[in-house]
């Protein structure tokens, strides 16, 4: 053998395989948070996984940067500081290993966090006006929200949406009657709504006092419910669903 010659032995060639894509992912949200899992296809490649998310935004590509990263290794993150009642379009992708790059996003996936004042115990305050025009105004949305487990069924209308409701709460004033009174704005999506309201505690006995649907002023299919005989200073909860 001369200097010249060169020996090569145990030649193998391979294929570098893609960075295979998440599997079974899936999304829970809560109010200002979105818990995301996954499985990893390919666990000796793999090193964590990007997200890409918002309200209003177009499909990632490939030179896309990513909103947020897990740790590495995880099956699990939590995207959180979101806005309550709110869509959020979710993309997902596998970051590999040097050598191995990255697999196609996937997505979106659309998900809704639950409004703030989901639940009973949640419920968001609204003073009673005292005069006979309504100015402490709420605009309702159910964006998100999740059928109540606390109050029990509505007793007027049928809600199809399955009771999926949002809860408010206000204070009897010294008259012992009051008007809750819906109508149709801009930005909700409520558009036959059932009232229901309450005396008693999240955490205990609620007995309903009152419910309407389709007795608004002009017949929009909206509800006003007229409560009285109260005890002032009562605190009186009220759910809001939707007919339709």
């Amino acid at each position: 053998m001369n200097s010249e010659d060169l020996i090569i032995d145990s030649v193998s060639l391979y294929r570098l395989l893609p960075c295979p894509a998440p599997k079974n992912f899936a999304s829970v949200a809560g109010s200002t948070n979105i818990v995301n899992n996954w499985v990893n296809l390919s666990p000796a490649r793999y090193r964590r996984m990007n997200f890409y998310y918002g309200t209003n935004i177009s499909a990632p590509t490939s030179t896309t940067n990513p909103t947020v990263n897990s740790a590495l290794n995880a099956t699990t993150y939590t995207i959180s500081s979101l806005q309550p009642g709110t869509t959020y379009s979710i993309y997902a992708r596998a970051e590999c290993l040097t050598g191995f790059g990255t697999s196609q996003w996937v997505g979106p996936i659309s998900v809704s966090t639950k409004p703030s004042n989901d639940d009973c115990a949640g419920a968001s305050f609204i003073p009673v006006t005292l005069n006979t025009t309504c100015t402490n105004n709420v605009l309702t949305k159910n964006t998100g929200a999740t059928a109540s487990t606390t109050g029990g069924t509505i007793s007027c209308g049928t809600a199809t949406s399955g009771n999926v409701d949002v809860w408010y709460k206000t204070v009897v004033p010294g008259s012992g009657r009051f008007v809750v009174l819906s109508s149709q704005v801009a930005g909700s999506f409520l558009t036959d709504p059932v009232i229901n309201a309450y005396t008693g505690t999240c955490a205990g006995t609620l007995t309903s006092v009152g419910c309407n649907d389709n007795a608004a002023i002009g017949g929009t299919g909206h509800s006003r419910l007229v409560l009285s005989g109260l005890t002032a200073g009562d605190t009186i909860r009220v759910s809001v669903t939707d007919f339709n």
